[in-house]
């Protein structure tokens, strides 16, 4: 189980990446987001060779690829933020997407189609879809800024709100293994996930262990005002 949580410092954005699990090695778990997707004709033909520029509306962050030679492509590490998606290929209209929101980890699919006519000609798809990910089975809760704001929180403590994830319950400090150990930090949770007991949640922040490696429990959050979002994964 999976939490990835963004923070905000100063005039840019932080990360906080929570990881819940069992007792399994985690793999590939990264603070950005990665884009991929299938480049066809309107025959579903694959179209290789495709110029593809991925571009943060945001910042103006932009990255470019070229389709592989079954019309694939894939952008592996994109920082979180709205994009704008480009494809440019011979004999076909230059394809331009906006509204892709990206969040944090998450592995999107976008499947493009391109129309027979000159490079010169656009067509330009504007919509706020949320695009699906079908690269990894891995199902989770999005928690974002929103929320975080504007849901009611105990004691301004954002990790309260993992509680919206299904599957996943509070079991309290009374029955804790952790009770009655010295130098617990407020803030830090006793979160069962999946039927799992506590002590089974790894906490990351930027990337980087954020946990109570003597009670093998996470370190607090920062404060709701620093932080941008966050997701648990299983």
């Amino acid at each position: 189980m999976f939490i990835r949580l963004l923070s905000l410092g100063g005039c840019c954005f932080r990360r906080l990446l929570i990881v819940a699990a069992a007792c399994a090695l985690l793999h590939a778990q990264y603070t950005t987001a990665s884009l991929g997707g299938l480049v066809t004709d309107p025959s579903n033909a694959v179209v290789p060779g495709a110029q593809v520029t991925v571009r943060n509306l945001d910042t103006g962050y932009t990255q470019t690829t070229t389709a592989g030679p079954e019309g694939q492509f894939q952008f592996s590490r994109l920082p979180v933020g709205n994009y704008e998606l480009k494809l440019q290929q011979a004999g076909f209209s230059a394809y331009t997407r906006s509204g892709i929101r990206l969040t944090v980890d998450q592995m999107a699919t976008q499947n493009v189609t391109l129309q027979v006519g000159q490079t010169s000609e656009q067509v330009t798809v504007q919509a706020q879809q949320e695009v699906i990910s079908t690269r990894t089975a891995t199902g989770g809760q999005l928690v974002e800024q929103r929320q975080i704001r504007q849901l009611p929180l105990q004691g301004r403590r954002p990790e309260r709100l993992l509680y919206l994830a299904a599957g996943t319950v509070d079991l309290g400090r009374n029955n804790c293994q952790i009770c009655g150990h010295g130098g617990v930090y407020p803030g830090q949770e006793t979160a069962g996930v999946n039927g799992a007991g506590i002590a089974r949640v790894n906490f990351q922040l930027d990337g980087t262990s954020h946990n109570d490696t003597y009670l093998n429990a996470g370190l607090p959050f920062p404060n709701p005002d620093a932080v941008q979002e966050f997701n648990l994964q299983s």
